[in-house]
């Protein structure tokens, strides 16, 4: 799918959602990439022409450099560096543009929509790719309870993406062995994710009786001025989330 595409869906997606008079919400996302064989589905050559005016400045826009990596930041169950970029993107924009209280962040492992991001140059398309849908950031207060309950999904999905100010250790069988925020436990705590884990989706329903913050961001916004920021994308496995096998 070219850049092109990808954004006439982003505003398609836009424009549906704008146009409805009811409001849902994801339960669970399942997807699956395919690609169009253009050899045997053939080209719209009066559509071709339409385009083109606008396709060399969309591509334009679409590959301007944002960052340079060293290293291809993948995604992986427990703890990954694509994860942890994400996450502590989501921390960085809390903590130094939207100067707001904050312990952690989290993202779901299916909110991250490609295996990757390339070494080499980092792109506005690759973050479009990365996270194509509007999803908002949202902070969650939460007690104590829901912040064990927090830590048991985590353990039931095998772990997902985390931030800096989260340590949970799993046994073999994923329960939970040791959890800490900021290596503290305390009476209340505030997680930062997007509004589609708060408002329940990909099973997070556990939010229901917590203060929810929007922000009105865009967490697709929020990588690219964290790519922006960084220069050189930079991210580190620190053990966040470890499986011990004894």
């Amino acid at each position: 799918m070219n850049n092109l595409i990808k954004v006439i869906v982003v505003i398609l997606l836009a424009q549906l959602s704008a146009c409805s008079k009811k409001m849902y919400q994801p339960y669970q996302i399942e997807y699956e990439n395919a690609r169009v064989n253009s050899s045997i589905t053939g080209k719209n050559e009066k559509l071709e022409k339409m385009i083109a005016p606008y396709r060399t400045e969309l591509d334009k826009t679409m590959n301007e450099v944002l960052a340079v990596s060293d290293q291809e930041f993948k995604k992986g169950a427990y703890e990954s560096l694509l994860g942890n970029w994400v996450c502590d993107g989501i921390k960085w924009y809390m903590d130094s543009v939207l100067k707001a209280p904050n312990d952690f962040a989290i993202c779901n492992y299916g909110g991250l929509r490609v295996q990757s991001l390339p070494k080499g140059n980092i792109t506005l398309s690759n973050i479009f790719e990365l996270m194509p849908f509007d999803n908002k950031i949202t902070a969650v207060v939460m007690d104590s309870n829901t912040m064990l309950n927090v830590t048991k999904k985590i353990s039931a999905f095998k772990g997902i993406p985390v931030s800096r100010g989260i340590n949970i250790s799993l046994d073999k069988a994923n329960n939970i062995k040791n959890w800490s925020s900021h290596q503290t436990i305390k009476d209340s705590f505030v997680l930062v994710a997007t509004d589609y884990i708060v408002n329940g989706g990909d099973r997070m329903d556990i939010f229901a009786n917590s203060r929810k913050i929007s922000y009105e961001v865009k967490l697709r916004d929020v990588l690219v001025d964290y790519a922006k920021h960084q220069k050189k994308l930079h991210a580190e496995l620190e053990g966040r989330i470890v499986k011990v096998e004894e």
